[in-house]
């Protein structure tokens, strides 16, 4: 296959050359046969991504904000003209905000919010999240999701959202991640991941709004640039642990339950708690938590139940804060069907149709724990700090 490149020509695609090494076209610059193999690499669909893709990591992405680059691709036509790929790189927004208009002279949809919680059921170590779309129309969309606790090793803590086939909205996805994790990638956009504070400590989040139709794909980058792929990235931790009926009403100790008045006993329908002795579970990503034991409890307006939260790496450790709140005391409200307080080291977290039952029960209860083991494991992973004891009171944080 002949090729109309010059010396020259060949000068100003060296750096795109020899991007291309590790595709299997390794060649001096000046070497046209090997153009023409490049050439009908960029025929290929795969080949054009796959050239995308290293391009990007080729260090041709300079800056981290706003930054529009085009990258320029040998044409299958034989000629200099060039197929411009262009990625944008721009911070991520925030877990709540705005949903982007499709065009630069558009209006904004609508809002969306994206919440991070811990999973209140019975034998959790685990997380779940709520992502809302609220639009203009008064349409109203929604997805749920829980999932297990990352291991240590795993720098993606979770991932999903709402998506849509309809060209004419835009999809909204979120990517929780460690810091080992420099930037999301999807399409044409990079994403610079942000701390928020719905999330714990040390965690960041990405915020993706593709055009709808777009199949949600997306890449991570570690904070030397390259490429990290999800299929050969750690696992999870067992995301449910055995637990067995209790009687809420019992006085005998037990590893872990939750203690009420002796009215709520009474109207006290089902209670669970673990059903194996309390024990560290060292290898996790940052300290998630523990719910070790639940109760539900008849109220006026329908049932309340209530869960007990501990450190799931370690059950002696004071638990971290929820994520979203900053505040060493006292009743938290959490949104308008959750709150929760601080029990010793522990954390009761009450849900109900209406708060003030919630409220009602959580006040007269209390939490009972006994860990197996009460040494903490030795190692604690660098890019996660652990909790700190709050010694100073704040407000909860806008969820």
């Amino acid at each position: 296959m002949a090729s109309n490149f010059d010396d020259d020509e060949l000068a100003v695609y060296s750096g795109d050359v020899r991007a291309l090494a590790d595709l299997g076209i390794t060649h001096p610059t000046g070497d046209r046969e090997a153009v023409a193999r490049i050439q009908a690499a960029l025929l290929r669909r795969d080949g054009r991504h796959r050239v995308r893709r290293r391009l990007r990591r080729s260090g041709r992405m300079l800056g981290r904000r706003g930054l529009v680059v085009g990258l320029a691709a040998l044409a299958a036509t034989g000629t200099a003209a060039a197929a411009v790929v262009t990625v944008v790189t721009r911070d991520s927004e925030p877990a709540r905000g705005v949903i982007p208009p499709l065009s630069a002279s558009g209006q904004s949809p609508g809002d969306y919010t994206v919440r991070f919680e811990p999973d209140l059921r019975a034998g959790r170590i685990g997380w779940c999240t709520l992502v809302t779309l609220a639009r203009h129309s008064g349409e109203l969309a929604g997805a749920e999701s829980c999932f297990g606790a990352a291991s240590g090793q795993r720098p993606l803590i979770a991932a999903g959202g709402v998506m849509t086939n309809d060209p004419a909205q835009r999809s909204v996805q979120y990517v929780i991640v460690d810091q080992r994790v420099a930037a999301v990638r999807s399409g044409t956009e990079r994403v610079i991941p942000r701390p928020d504070s719905a999330l714990p400590e040390g965690w960041r989040i990405a915020i993706l709004t593709p055009q709808g139709g777009a199949d949600g794909a997306f890449e991570l980058e570690s904070t030397d640039g390259a490429e990290m792929p999800l299929e050969k990235l750690p696992g999870t931790v067992t995301a449910k642990l055995p637990t067995s009926p209790a009687d809420s009403s019992t006085s005998e100790p037990q590893p872990c339950a939750i203690r009420l008045s002796a009215a709520d006993a009474k109207r006290a329908t089902a209670a669970r708690h673990l059903t194996s002795p309390l024990k560290p579970t060292p290898d996790l990503n940052g300290h998630p938590y523990l719910t070790c034991a639940t109760v539900k409890v008849e109220s006026s307006h329908g049932i309340v139940e209530v869960s007990l939260l501990l450190d799931a790496r370690d059950p002696t450790a004071h638990v971290a804060d929820l994520p979203g709140v900053h505040q060493a005391s006292g009743i938290v409200r959490l949104d308008a069907q959750t709150i929760a307080r601080r029990d010793g080291d522990a954390w009761l977290v009450a849900r109900g149709q209406n708060s003030e039952d919630s409220i009602n029960v959580l006040k007269h209860a209390s939490a009972e724990a006994k860990p197996l083991s009460t040494t903490a494991p030795s190692a604690t992973p660098t890019h996660q700090p652990r909790p700190r004891r709050r010694s100073m009171g704040a407000t909860s944080a806008s969820r």
